[in-house]
């Protein structure tokens, strides 16, 4: 009897992202911080999310999937620039925002307070938004920088996986 509990054991961790397979996603949220000579009290986003997931382990190195909800405020997102280091995404504020002018960076990560060096962006500036993810400064176990291995996009929203040694 208990054999049989087992298999269900194992595929109910795994689905929790306890162990092996399938990871929990983490989620960033991040509030806009207005200029002060800002024209309008409130043309800003309430809030941005993205998500970050790790990968199952690979010996030698490790790499999280990330994405952004860009299009819940913007249209016509592009990949403006992308290195090894870093990469950025530009699109055009839906009208309500088109007047914010703010920047901000990473206010918490599921729900409790980060305090940490901010390596997602964003800024509002003329009528556009500027998300960079950026790995510089970013140290693997080993002392390297992790490293932006893919971009791409999902329902216009953009993508990426970075990842460093272990």
């Amino acid at each position: 009897m208990k054999h049989r509990l087992y298999p269900l054991l194992v595929s109910t961790l795994t689905c929790w992202g306890l162990i092996g397979g399938t990871a929990l996603a983490r989620t960033f949220e991040y509030k806009p911080l207005p200029l002060l000579e800002n024209p309008d009290p409130n043309p800003c986003p309430e809030k941005v999310i993205s998500y970050e997931t790790n990968r199952p382990y690979q010996e030698g190195g490790y790499s999280i999937d990330g994405q952004i909800s860009l299009t819940a405020i913007a249209s016509n997102i592009y990949l403006a620039r992308r290195d090894e280091f870093s990469v950025t995404w530009i699109g055009t504020l839906k009208p309500q925002y088109r007047t914010c002018k703010a920047s901000a960076g990473i206010t918490t990560v599921d729900g409790e307070k980060y305090e940490g060096h901010s390596y997602m962006q964003l800024q509002f500036i003329n009528g556009k938004v500027y998300f960079t993810l950026d790995m510089t400064g970013q140290a693997d176990a080993n002392g390297y920088t992790t490293k932006i291995l893919s971009t791409t996009f999902r329902s216009n929203n953009p993508r990426w996986n970075w990842g460093g040694t272990d």
